[in-house]
């Protein structure tokens, strides 16, 4: 459960602020989906594989590096 405003508020304000109130709920409702996603490979054990794989586990890693690294490049670039 989300419950303490983080990255995710500060990227829907700002979607928000810079657009129209439907870039803000376009926002909120990715978010929304991620976070369903998550949890839906959690109840299905999908953590679980990917902890027992040291192969698996390291993708994953380096690909959400990756990920921020392209998000802060992004909002960068968008100053």
């Amino acid at each position: 459960i989300n419950m303490i405003p983080g990255p995710d508020v500060i990227y829907i304000v700002s979607n928000t602020m810079k657009g129209k109130l439907a870039s803000g709920m376009k926002a909120a409702i990715g978010l929304g989906i991620g976070y369903f996603i998550h949890t839906l490979a959690a109840c299905l054990g999908l953590s679980a594989i990917i902890l027992s794989s040291a192969v698996t586990f390291t993708a994953v890693k380096w690909l959400g590096a990756a990920y921020l690294v392209y998000l802060g490049v992004q909002a960068l670039l968008s100053m």
